[in-house]
């Protein structure tokens, strides 16, 4: 059938099976549209460490790393956009080593 391929892609983000790609694609897209802007105001910013199936693991940047209220309020906040934007079965983990040990790279 020629007809299916427009009909998925008339269906934007809710109802349609992402692949890991498009998922991943879209989570950054939401971090970086609707999450970092909001941070940086408040002079931090957030880093997109990895996507494990329906798991985003994020690290806190900046004054946010440092505020452990403010960290617990945006994990729920970057929680909310994503799963308004891209999934509702996504939840959020904070890459909490790499916020600890910034200079733990090997290169």
């Amino acid at each position: 059938g020629q007809g299916e391929g427009r009909d998925a892609a008339a269906t934007p983000g809710k109802g349609r099976k992402l692949t890991n790609i498009q998922k991943i694609q879209l989570v950054q897209q939401t971090i970086n549209e609707q999450i970092r802007p909001a941070l940086r105001a408040h002079g931090g910013n957030i880093e997109l460490i990895d996507v494990e199936g329906n798991k985003v693991i994020v690290a806190f940047r900046g004054m946010c790393a440092q505020c452990r209220l403010t960290e617990v309020t945006m994990k729920d906040v970057v929680e909310a956009k994503l799963r308004e934007f891209v999934s509702e079965e996504l939840f959020v983990e904070e890459d909490n080593d790499s916020a600890q040990e910034p200079h733990n790279h090997r290169g």
